[in-house]
């Protein structure tokens, strides 16, 4: 987590970082339209990019992009858990657990 006023560097810093640590940046783009359906949506593919095809992944996200509070709330319930509950219909957890054992 980066914390400056706004002009200091910090999505450069972040980007250098990642870049120097061969990371995959993901950000969001927010939209006019954009419902938490679809922040729920860019998570999962966010967690499945992480657990299913192994990659090191920075998730780059502003103050400014928050449309909802529940985007903080997620984000706290991943840093804090681990999990954001609800995220997965049940059917997709097996189908991600089957991919996960097949390795």
């Amino acid at each position: 987590m980066l914390v400056g006023v706004g002009g200091s560097g910090r999505r450069s810093m972040a980007m250098f970082a990642a870049s120097f640590h061969r990371m995959t940046t993901f950000q969001i783009e927010i939209t006019k339209n954009y419902l938490e359906k679809d922040w729920h949506e860019n998570i999962r593919e966010l967690l499945r990019m992480c657990a299913l095809e192994e990659q090191t992944v920075q998730f780059l996200f502003s103050d400014t992009q928050i449309v909802f509070e529940s985007f903080l709330e997620d984000i706290n319930n991943l840093l804090n858990s681990g999990e954001i509950p609800n995220l997965f219909a049940p059917e997709e957890k097996v189908q991600i657990n089957d991919e996960l054992m097949d390795r």
